[in-house]
């Protein structure tokens, strides 16, 4: 009895650390995040989320995830989560690199898709070529 119990809580609190994460999730990468794996542990999922993430974070993008579970052991990976989420979030909507679509509910629910990245970047390739004018055709009347 006491192990389906213990089940039921790790999936609530798996439930919640996906939540935290889904929006971060959605904007760096397009998709919503990683479900929780039958028996996999709780804290193994949380580090499994934050270095899905990880590169896109300016503050922990060089770390490894040897020293990200070396966070975890010490109880530091609350904060580390915290940043990676928030510093992803931002990295996405920066308008550099191929434009990517992120959809977003609104209050109701609704589907938002915004555009983020260069544009320049994604129309570079239907772009004209300049020209320039060489000489002109005059004849002499």
């Amino acid at each position: 009895m006491a192990s389906s119990r213990t089940d039921i809580t790790d999936e609530v609190r798996a439930n919640a650390y996906r939540a935290a994460a889904d929006g971060a999730y959605r904007a760096a990468v397009g998709a919503p995040a990683p479900a929780h794996l039958p028996g996999e542990d709780i804290a193994a999922y949380r580090l499994r989320l934050a270095s899905g993430l990880r590169p896109f974070s300016q503050t922990y993008g060089k770390m490894s995830v040897r020293d990200l579970d070396g966070m975890r052991r010490s109880g530091a990976l609350n904060i580390a989560e915290d940043t990676i989420y928030r510093e992803a979030e931002q990295a996405a909507k920066r308008p550099t690199g191929p434009l990517r679509e992120v959809q977003e509910p609104d209050r109701t629910g609704r589907p938002i898709v915004k555009f983020y990245g260069s544009p320049e970047q994604c129309w570079a390739p239907f772009k004209q070529t300049p020209r320039l004018v060489t000489r002109f055709n005059v004849r002499d009347r």
